[in-house]
């Protein structure tokens, strides 16, 4: 696995916080990968989030939110390996073998594909997600899976032009809301909007995306929001999620 090729200043409004000596090096090291301040204990914070350093991983807590639980990755959802009902395998193709998942998040899709045998390139523009899905890829893939994987930490319509392409750019912006009910969403989700906003430059991405692959664009949306653009070349939908394909002809 190749590491960050990161560009973004780590938000301000994160710090690093360990109370454990066995990683204490591992604590200092990623601080200054991310420039950001390392505490050893709660009671000098003055920040919204806190990456925690342990003995089993990376965690992220929201201090806004005190009854919950920090955020922790200690296991990858089972996928279905059925392609015939696999939308997200369906939407990719079976012949596609080299996938850029260009708004990684914390790594699930991009995880599914290298469980189908795809060749991944996940971008994430946020340093401390970014950190979260590498510390997820050490402790939770095998070797032989993570030697398919290489993660970037950089502005994906950036990189898309300075970069060799792939045969599918796949895409997972940030769902808008519904009747404003983002505060009904679950953890992972409102950490991540809190962390990397709302996406509002998608449909840019997208158009950098249907540029530059060579056969298609795959872009993750809830059934009930409207397309990135209507001129999609099919649609794999199931209850809650839709995947429109753009097929393009490079």
């Amino acid at each position: 696995m190749q590491h960050t090729e990161s560009v973004y200043q780590a938000s301000l409004c994160v710090e690093v916080l360990t109370d454990k000596p066995a990683v204490c090096r591992t604590a200092e090291s990623l601080a200054s990968e991310l420039s950001l301040e390392l505490l050893s204990d709660l009671s000098d914070v003055d920040c919204r989030f806190i990456l925690g350093v342990g003995e089993t991983g990376l965690s992220l807590r929201d201090l806004t939110q005190p009854n919950v639980k920090p955020l922790l990755f200690s296991s990858l959802k089972e996928r279905s390996r059925h392609h015939g009902i696999d939308l997200l395998a369906r939407s990719i193709g079976s012949k596609n073998q080299n996938i850029i998942d260009a708004t990684a998040g914390f790594g699930h899709d991009s995880f599914h594909m290298l469980s189908l045998g795809k060749h991944v390139t996940s971008i994430e523009r946020s340093p401390i997600v970014a950190a979260m899905l590498a510390d997820s890829v050490r402790r939770l893939i095998t070797s032989r899976l993570a030697r398919s994987m290489k993660l970037v930490c950089a502005d994906s319509k950036q990189w898309l032009t300075q970069h060799e392409s792939s045969e599918v750019i796949y895409l997972d912006p940030m769902f808008p809301d519904r009747n404003n009910r983002s505060a009904l969403a679950g953890k992972e989700v409102r950490m991540l909007r809190a962390l990397v906003g709302d996406d509002l430059d998608a449909i840019s991405l997208f158009n950098i995306a249907r540029s530059t692959a060579s056969r298609r664009v795959v872009v993750k949306r809830p059934v009930w929001a409207e397309p990135l653009d209507p001129n999609c070349s099919m649609s794999y939908k199931g209850k809650t999620i839709r995947y429109d394909v753009y097929l393009t002809a490079l």
